[in-house]
């Protein structure tokens, strides 16, 4: 935590700092930071898949599957063979699984 908190101080236009940010606070238990941390990332640089793709696991795990849709759909897009963003497609149907979209979970488990 201390050092990724200390490259967002050092650079903190630098959305990879961001990232790893929320990466930290991810799995730290700490998902407002995360959604916080994430989106600034993506203001930052907009096109920043691996921001999209940290921002719907910590919206995931917070428990807000509904919002997790959108940058599920959304980050893959920007980057569709990146081997970081391809990784998080096994994990694809959950959001909208458990926005109580069984149908779309299924056509997205397919695609993934």
């Amino acid at each position: 935590m201390q050092a990724a908190s200390k490259a967002v101080y050092l650079d903190e236009r630098n959305p990879y700092s961001h990232y790893a940010l929320a990466i930290v606070s991810i799995f730290s238990g700490r998902l407002e930071q995360a959604i916080r941390t994430t989106r600034k990332a993506i203001e930052i640089s907009p096109s920043f898949a691996l921001g999209h793709l940290r921002l719907r696991m910590a919206l995931l795990f917070s428990g807000r599957a509904s919002e997790a849709v959108t940058p599920l759909e959304h980050g893959p897009r920007l980057s569709p063979y990146d081997p970081q963003t391809s990784s998080g497609s096994t994990c694809s149907p959950w959001p909208v699984f458990f926005a109580r979209r069984a149908d779309g979970a299924l056509e997205t488990a397919i695609r993934a």
